[in-house]
């Protein structure tokens, strides 16, 4: 079951507090939104939208921690994403 927009903006505003406190690090929120996607509960779509609304739109930020995650998990998944968030450069 997908997350609807009102959960999906919860999942952000808790991986937001919890990386700007210190108790997660950027890697650490891009490996749990890949599972997400893995499970059906988020698209790549709405994971880029994510990860750039909890790094304040830092593309650069964005990038690092799925290139950190992508050394943890599926490096075609995360070289998806990348792609997808690099064409979305102003």
């Amino acid at each position: 079951m997908k997350y609807n927009e009102v959960q999906i903006e919860a999942v952000i505003k808790m991986m937001r507090d919890k990386h700007v406190s210190g108790d997660v690090e950027s890697h650490e929120i891009a490996v749990a939104l890949t599972a997400a996607v893995t499970a059906g509960r988020l698209s790549a779509y709405e994971m880029k939208y994510v990860l750039c609304s909890v790094f304040y739109n830092n593309v650069a930020g964005v990038i690092h921690a799925l290139k950190r995650a992508g050394q943890i998990i599926d490096g075609q998944m995360i070289a998806n994403i990348i792609n997808e968030v690099e064409s979305a450069r102003p």
